[in-house]
């Protein structure tokens, strides 16, 4: 074990000497923490002590923190009752008691929040091992929530270590002889509370008769007990016998028995009662992962950069002479080949994760107390002691530890201030540590036809056919057809150069701390390669890779070729979160790693096709997702319609009802035939539409998950998420969409179709809810039968109808539904409050529920900060202004325009009144939280203030006319003493650029005479 120090360990049982290295053994621990999170903390403190730390913690009863504190090098293996979320964790719901209890609400008291409960089993696997050598099973037959299985491979084989938990004798025994001792290399171990002369000694009889049939199932099966007669739980600290036995148990089949090297108890602190840590030493060697993550931060960019420019001089990459599509993809290759062996000689690797760890360091005053404390426990073991003197001792060396490790915790808090990105590592480290421990491996699949898949392999192949509905494999990839291109059509002009300085402009917008992709040159390898910059701007370095880089995207852009090496894409599997189950493959996304030069190339060619599609309106005006087209701008489309409804004077009583419609696997089912024709019918130059067909064509992937990695395959359809490219192009694929919803219908009076990239809501509008389902089930029906044979699927599964209701009407709310084959029940399909674009809506446009909304997400955000802040610790008070500022602020002022009104209560009764003052509360409650200072109140602006201050900005900007320069300078200056003015002076401000919106000579005229009197401006705000 090596030298253990005396603050995890007081006396480690001394192992017999074995020729095997340290390094190729497999130790592993079983420890019973008795759903205690003190012996939890206990546990983990011993861990950053030992020097060599186990590779396996088998657990047993663990505590609901278990699946939430961090456990630094170790993951964390457990399975919960139901999935976790982040309001589930222990400080969410401390928050939550604290904020009820300061809120004092006159509601009725509800009873404290409790932690999810979790299975009685687990396991702590060293981040040494690799994710591929191992995995974890939660057996769901007779013995649920108390057997688990850790299957490891080593050089030597595979194990399977089974994690048993008997606490109240319910386990079946048959089926776990049965199912755990059927291999030779199993080994059993764990608390199984029965008591037997073969692991008892000869004065102990059975307590029951699964004794007797786990010693006769283990001696049929071959296993060995490894648990001598000694004591392994105790109900105090006495080893006289008194309530002591031997209960916690290990056996090992007949393949490892001969390489089980030790096995006993060890002295560890905290555990002196009750269960004891239980070792066991196998002389197996398991694998070891290798460092793959490069620190860029150490690499010296001076030689790097001499070294690449040598290199590439060398290779006469300027001199060559690029023409052909062969050529091309040559170039890009050994550009790539210099780069790459490059980085692995100047750029070293992050160490790996070890079991070997430097020992904390103990302050004086820990190891004197440390020693009176194991003196006063040796008395008290021997019975010549007290147990008040060792409790007394114990309690002052908690307290010092603690006390120190809540001091470096401050320091490590508080950062550096020389590095401003080191502000949000922290914040983003708040925000992890409220998160529960994320899951190691996938669990189990259901493919579509209900088979769980188990494997890897079968995984892969799962979520493989969920993505993308036509894969292959084979040496080549099915062609792709070309539409027609007629050489007489219209083509509009694109340039197929790059611009002066376009490339220093894309090196520049580049982002790093990215993940590469499967070539594995990073973005901090063409940042290091990039032109030097002084703090002031001015350039001390030109760019070294620029010119190659303009050479080589000229050259592809001539031959509208993309280069066959930027087509291999890395798909990694992530899981989306708050997820009701994880078990099928729609709760993952996929993503797609790209070559980052290849990136640049397609930012490239998506900045022509959306200047081409913004200058020549070549996207519907109801499509969003482009420059100047917001998600704001999207609800302000759907919202004004409904407002426009209510507008309408009696007898014409407007309803209004829409429809929010899910497209299956957007950018994954886009068909590219389709996409190359409709570029071609839009007048796209021809060199475009060739370079988007070469990019399309001949793609392959791999799938990347945890524990697995698949083998490569051609993708024969969709477009790769992750790549600059694809929004533009699905936007422009989607435009279809749209032209078909234009259809005349009927039923209604008028029909808004909008959409924000795969988000599509359908507004209607006509005398009664009865006739806009008529009417939405007609366009539904009318979309579904055009999309079907085109490839493109609406779940109607996931379909959801709001009626809206006029917020002073007393009328009953309509139930009607529209009669579309799929739709879910009334229950889940008609909503009266729902989710669109980042804004709850409500079917009477009240906005309380967004607000409420907007006070969760912030309270949630403050208790990210809480995690690395306090009143007297933590970031200074700018910086924490800053995380204000930049992380919090924006949630209030979020699409502010669609929901804040700002109007007087006596002439809008449905709008916002008490729930503002929530806000106001919040954020009173938000600068207190920071500091008490009075410093932080002048520095932090009041966020109704911006609030107010956003959404008329927002009003004028979509108001072009002439002033609006002037408009915005007077909300600019006015926005510093908005708080101050007296409401009715609040009000003459608003009515001004009210009147200078609506009669713009007004406007014009004082732009004229703002330069003769500069404060004009200021005396009409006050």
């Amino acid at each position: 074990m090596g030298r253990v120090t005396a603050v995890g360990i007081h006396a480690a049982k001394q192992s017999r000497r074995s020729s095997a290295p340290s390094d190729q053994i497999l130790v592993a621990w079983q420890v019973n923490l008795k759903g205690s999170k003190r012996r939890l903390r206990y546990l983990l403190r011993c861990l950053t002590c030992v020097g060599r730390q186990p590779e396996i913690i088998a657990i047993q009863d663990p505590p609901p923190e278990f699946a939430w504190w961090q456990s630094r090098g170790y993951k964390a293996e457990f399975c919960a009752v139901r999935p976790l979320k982040e309001d589930d964790g222990p400080f969410a719901i401390a928050c939550a008691e604290r904020e009820k209890k300061k809120r004092k609400s006159a509601e009725e008291p509800r009873p404290p929040k409790e932690l999810v409960s979790l299975y009685r089993i687990g396991f702590y696997v060293h981040d040494s091992i690799p994710l591929a050598d191992w995995n974890v099973s939660f057996h769901d037959n007779g013995n649920k929530s108390m057997v688990a299985t850790l299957k490891l491979s080593t050089r030597s084989g595979s194990i399977a270590i089974h994690n048993v938990y008997n606490h109240t004798l319910n386990l079946d025994m048959a089926e776990l002889l049965a199912t755990y001792t059927t291999s030779p290399s199993d080994l059993l171990l764990g608390d199984f509370n029965l008591h037997h002369p073969l692991w008892g000694g000869p004065n102990v009889k059975p307590n029951s008769p699964q004794a007797e049939q786990l010693y006769h199932g283990t001696q049929i099966a071959g296993m060995r007990c490894l648990t001598k007669p000694t004591i392994t739980y105790s109900r105090g600290t006495q080893k006289d016998g008194t309530f002591c036995s031997t209960i916690d148990l290990a056996f090992a089949g007949c393949s490892i028995v001969d390489q089980i090297q030790d096995h006993g108890s060890l002295a560890v602190r905290g555990f002196e009662s009750d269960h004891r840590v239980i070792q066991t030493i196998l002389s197996v060697e398991p694998g070891r992962v290798r460092g793959t993550r490069y620190v860029w931060s150490q690499a010296d960019r001076s030689e790097f950069r001499r070294d690449v420019a040598a290199q590439l001089e060398d290779a006469g990459l300027l001199r060559r002479l690029v023409c052909s599509k062969t050529g091309i993809d040559h170039y890009f290759f050994d550009l790539l080949q210099i780069l790459r062996d490059a980085v692995a000689h100047y750029v070293p690797l992050a160490d790996p994760c070890s079991v070997y760890r430097r020992a904390k360091a103990v302050s004086d005053s820990v190891k004197l107390n440390l020693a009176l404390e194991r003196r006063a426990l040796s008395k008290l073991t021997s019975g010549l002691g007290s147990g008040a003197d060792f409790y007394h001792y114990r309690r002052r060396v908690n307290y010092l530890m603690k006390t120190k490790e809540a001091r470096d915790f401050r320091q490590a808090t508080a950062g550096s201030t020389r590095d401003p990105q080191s502000l949000y590592r922290r914040a983003k480290w708040g925000a992890q540590s409220c998160a529960p421990r994320g899951l190691s491996h996938m669990p189990p699949l259901l493919d579509s036809n209900g088979a769980t898949c188990v494997t890897g392999e079968e995984k892969a192949r799962c979520i493989r056919n969920s993505f993308w509905p036509d894969t292959s494999v084979g040496p080549t990839a099915p062609a792709l057809p070309l539409p027609h291109l007629d050489p007489e059509r219209e083509q509009l002009y694109s340039p197929d150069r790059l611009e002066v300085g376009e490339i220093l402009s894309l090196l520049d917008e580049m982002p790093t701390g990215r993940s590469p992709g499967p070539d594995g040159v990073a973005a901090e390898a063409l940042k290091m390669l990039h032109r030097v910059k002084a703090a002031d701007g001015t350039e001390l370095a030109p760019s070294i890779i620029a010119p190659y880089l303009e050479r080589g995207i000229n050259a592809a852009f001539r031959r509208s070729h993309h280069p066959s090496i930027f087509k291999q894409a890395k798909t990694v599997v992530l899981r989306k979160s708050e997820k009701e189950a994880y078990n099928v493959a729609k709760s993952y996304r996929p993503v797609a790693l790209l070559s980052f030069i290849g990136k640049l190339i397609e930012k490239a060619i998506a900045n022509r096709l959306k200047f081409l599609a913004m200058a020549h309106q070549l996207i519907p005006g109801v499509q969003f997702a482009l420059p100047s087209k917001s998600t704001t701008h999207a609800l302000e489309s759907l919202i004004n319609h409904v407002y426009q409804a209510w507008c309408v004077k009696a007898p014409a009583d407007i309803k209004a009802t829409l429809m929010t419609i899910d497209q299956t696997g957007a950018f994954d089912r886009v068909g590219r035939q389709d996409l190359l024709r409709i570029l071609i019918q839009l007048g796209i130059p021809t060199w475009l539409v060739l370079y988007v067909c070469s990019f399309l064509s001949d793609r392959s992937t791999f799938l990347v998950f945890p524990g697995h990695t698949s083998e490569r395959f051609w993708v024969n359809i969709g477009i790769p998420q992750g790549s600059p490219l694809s929004p533009i192009l699905y936007l422009y694929f989607s435009r279809q969409i749209l032209e078909r919803l234009k259809v005349s219908c009927p039923w209604a009076d008028a029909v808004l179709a909008t959409s924000y990239m795969d988000d599509t809501c359908i507004l209607v509008t006509s005398a009664s809810y009865k006739l806009n389902c008529v009417a939405l089930k007609f366009l539904f029906d009318f979309l579904v039968a055009w999309a079907s044979p085109n490839g493109i699927y609406f779940g109607a599964g996931k379909t959801k109808i709001m009626h809206f209701h006029r917020p002073w009407s007393r009328c009953p709310e309509s139930t009607e539904m529209p009669q579309i084959e799929g739709l879910p029940d009334p229950e889940d399909c008609m909503q009266t409050k729902l989710r669109l674009l980042g804004v709850i809506l409500d079917h009477r446009l009240s906005w309380v529920a967004h607000v409420d909304f907007i006070i969760a997400k912030v309270q949630r955000k403050m208790m990210h900060l809480r995690r690395i802040s306090g009143s007297t610790w933590g970031p200074s008070l700018l910086e924490m202004r800053q995380l204000y500022i930049t992380c919090i602020r924006p949630v209030f002022a979020y699409a502010c325009a669609v929901w804040f009104v700002s109007a007087d209560d006596r002439t809008f009764s449905w709008r916002l009144r008490d729930d503002l003052d929530l806000v106001r509360c919040i954020e009173y409650d938000n600068r207190i939280e920071f500091s008490t200072n009075s410093i932080a109140s002048n520095n932090i602006s009041t966020s109704v203030r911006q609030l107010y201050r956003t959404h008329w900005m927002a009003q004028i900007t979509a108001c072009s006319q002439p002033g609006c320069c002037l408009i915005i300078a007077i909300l600019e200056m006015s926005s510093c003493c908005w708080a101050i003015l007296p409401t009715k002076k609040q009000s003459l401000c608003r009515r001004t650029c009210l009147v200078l919106m609506i009669r713009p000579e007004l406007a014009a005229g004082l732009s004229r005479r703002r330069s003769a009197n500069p404060t004009l401006a200021m005396s009409i705000t006050v």
